[in-house]
C-alpha cells in the first residue's frame, strides 16, 4: 500500500481549510479581505510566528494594501491611515492575543463600538484561529523560504504639459 501524505501535508491542508472557513465567515459578517489580512498580520507579529506574516503580508500586497499601512500597523492608533473599524479590529486582535490583567481593559471595550456584533465575533474567530494555526510552525520551527521580492513600482510625477509657445 503506497504511503499517503506526511503529517506536514495534512497539517498544511488543515490550516488552509480552517483559514478559508474563517475568511468566509468574516466576509459573511461584513468584514472585507483586506481587514482580515491586517488582523492576520498583526496577530502573527504579536505571536512571533515567521510563517504567518509571510503569508498575510504577501496576500495583503496582492490585494493592493499599501506598504505604508502594513509598515505602521503595530501603531495604527497613532496614524490617520486606518478607519475606525480597522483600528478597532487591530485593538481587538491585540487584546485577544495578550490578555491584560484584569481582562478586558477599556481599550477593547471602547474599540468594539466601531464594529457590529457579527464583525466583533468574526474578528475574534479570525484572531483565535490565526493563533491556533501559527502554533504549529512556531513549535515545529518552520523556516520561511527565501523569495525574490519585487521592488514596489516607482511613481514618477507626470511631465508638465507644454502649452503653445
Amino acid at each position: 500500500m503506497p504511503a499517503g501524505p506526511g503529517p506536514a501535508v495534512w497539517s498544511r491542508r488543515a490550516r488552509t481549510e480552517v483559514a478559508r472557513a474563517v475568511r468566509g465567515a468574516a466576509r459573511d459578517a461584513g468584514s472585507n479581505r483586506p481587514l482580515t489580512e491586517l488582523v492576520g498580520i498583526r496577530a502573527s507579529q504579536i505571536d512571533g510566528c515567521a510563517s504567518c506574516p509571510d503569508v498575510h503580508v504577501r496576500a495583503a500586497v496582492r490585494g493592493k494594501e499599501p506598504l505604508q499601512r502594513i509598515a505602521v500597523l503595530s501603531a495604527c492608533g497613532d496614524t490617520g491611515l486606518f478607519a475606525p473599524d480597522e483600528r478597532a479590529a487591530v485593538v481587538l486582535t491585540a487584546s485577544l492575543t495578550v490578555f491584560p490583567t484584569p481582562y478586558p481593559g477599556p481599550g477593547p471595550r471602547r474599540s468594539v463600538r466601531h464594529l457590529i456584533s457579527e464583525q466583533t465575533s468574526a474578528v475574534a474567530w479570525a484572531v483565535l484561529t490565526i493563533h491556533a494555526i501559527s502554533r504549529v510552525p512556531v513549535v515545529s520551527r518552520h523556516t520561511v523560504p527565501s523569495r525574490a521580492v519585487a521592488a514596489p513600482p516607482v511613481v514618477r510625477p507626470e511631465s508638465p504639459q507644454e502649452g503653445p509657445a
